[in-house]
């Protein structure tokens, strides 16, 4: 039996996955593909002047049972600024989570 979730709350009862609005943008989450990044990220809203760091630790919160993080910027000038601290992560070795950064142009 399904259950009809409301449209505000963003659930897809069927497909598992939840879209809704956090402090930074918007999550994409599906449970049932946790290893898939178009499934799975952060979109980030433009207008917010954050720092990789902030950005980083955001999507660490938000998908931290998750072994991926992905965030999509669809700015490509923000991308740009925000992809030294993605790759500075990345070569450090920060742990075992994989982050990355794609911007929709």
């Amino acid at each position: 039996m399904l259950t009809a979730v409301p449209e505000a709350e963003g659930a897809d009862p069927v497909g598992g996955k939840v879209v809704r609005p956090v402090s930074l943008g918007v999550l994409h989450r599906n449970d049932r593909y946790p290893h898939l990044y178009w499934q799975n990220f952060l979109a980030l809203d433009p207008a917010r002047g954050v720092s990789a760091d902030v950005l980083i630790a955001e999507a660490d919160r938000l998908f931290s049972d998750l072994p991926i993080r992905h965030v999509l910027v669809a700015d490509a000038e923000a991308a740009e600024r925000l992809r030294p601290g993605f790759l500075k992560v990345r070569v450090s070795g920060g742990g075992t989570r994989d982050h990355g950064v794609a911007a929709a142009i």
